[in-house]
């Protein structure tokens, strides 16, 4: 479970249902658009910004796949007619480049709801602009490209996920950091890091951190330090883990006496539910490993110690957990929570037998599969 929540849009909560044919998208068209898609006539170029922005949140009258697909057509050709109004009255280039932007996103919801025409819309956009010198056209079409990579990461081999790492990394070097580059950069690092390239995640992250600490603003101390504790995850494999605090029965905990074993470290909490279901295979691997170095180390970010107790007590849990010593160091503010940058919840860590850590998302056949290759031999 993640810490942080997410607001899905209609469309892509069906965007893995069959999309709809073209034709029925045709169809639709053919029927006199609602008031709000009808252009505002004479409207200057601040009216039709907000005139984009009305129609983008404008949700479908039916929650079919058809619906919201039909829906959606609607609202792209509203967007892209609206931007060639504002293109014809000679935009400054602040604005031009909002237009680009605005483009470019109705092109990536098109490419869900007609595959094929969205990229077509994308590569003309991007050709149409690769000679413009304009500086901030330059930053805006380079991130746009950078996006229309990041699309293909699950098809990328990690060497190719790498390269797009060290390209970002540069592009930022070169352009600075803003909302739309930190946007893309946190979504970048988080799919590397769960596709199990956590090396190249921490290579935006500190990409990010380094344009950070040039802006000296308000808050970015904090996001700074925030994004260094993730690094310090991320670059874990192969490299020596830190685990101390004090355990559930009130003492310091030694983590040398582990050295020499298998160690699975699981951040986890009594009120996640994909905490709790993984915890029969533990018990399992335990069961099996337990009497060939393998050992289990929890650390708990409860806020309610009675709910922990409750949980050790019905699932007769045998091994050490870690926990807040008072109601600030609890839950997400577990030491080693930040410690590490823990944003979700169950994170299971494996460690080898010489203290270095082998995975980071060891759970499920995954762990089963380490702990036979290291341990059965």
């Amino acid at each position: 479970m993640n810490r942080f929540g997410f607001a899905a849009t209609a469309l892509a909560a069906v965007a893995g249902i069959a999309l709809i044919s073209p034709a029925t998208i045709a169809d639709e068209e053919k029927k006199p658009e609602p008031p709000q898609f009808e252009l505002p006539k004479d409207a200057d170029i601040d009216a039709l910004f907000a005139f984009m922005n009305r129609v983008k949140q404008t949700p479908p009258t039916e929650r079919t796949k058809e619906a919201v697909y039909a829906h959606a057509a609607k609202q792209i050709k509203a967007v892209l007619a609206a931007c060639d109004v504002i293109m014809k009255q000679k935009p400054n280039d602040e604005q031009e480049t909002r237009v680009v932007m605005e483009r470019f996103a109705a092109y990536q919801t098109l490419e869900i709801v007609e595959p094929g025409a969205g990229a077509k819309g994308q590569t003309a956009l991007m050709k149409q602009y690769a000679e413009d010198k304009r500086a901030e056209i330059q930053k805006v079409i380079g991130l746009l490209k950078f996006q229309a990579r990041a699309s293909g990461l699950q098809q990328m081999k990690a060497d190719a996920q790498t390269a797009l790492a060290n390209d970002f990394a540069t592009y930022l070097s070169k352009h600075g950091i803003g909302q739309q580059s930190m946007q893309l950069a946190q979504g970048l690092a988080q799919g590397l890091e769960f596709m199990g390239n956590s090396k190249a995640g921490a290579l935006i992250y500190k990409a990010v951190i380094g344009e950070l600490k040039k802006l000296k603003a308000p808050g970015a101390d904090a996001e700074v330090e925030r994004l260094m504790a993730t690094v310090r995850r991320l670059e874990l494999p192969g490299n020596v883990m830190k685990v101390e605090g004090t355990t559930a029965d009130g003492k310091a905990f030694d983590w040398k006496a582990y050295r020499g074993k298998v160690v699975l470290v699981d951040f986890w909490a009594s009120w996640c539910g994909p905490c709790r279901a993984e915890l029969p295979n533990m018990k399992e691997q335990l069961a099996k490993y337990g009497d060939k170095g393998f050992a289990i180390v929890g650390i708990n970010l409860d806020d309610d110690m009675e709910a922990y107790q409750k949980i050790v007590e019905s699932e007769e849990l045998s091994w050490v957990n870690l926990v807040g010593t008072n109601e600030e160091t609890r839950g997400w503010n577990h030491p080693l929570v930040k410690y590490y940058g823990i944003q979700g919840i169950p994170t299971a860590i494996l460690v080898g037998k010489d203290g270095k850590v082998v995975s980071l998302s060891a759970r499920g056949e995954e762990l089963n599969r380490l702990l036979a290759e290291l341990l059965d031999k």
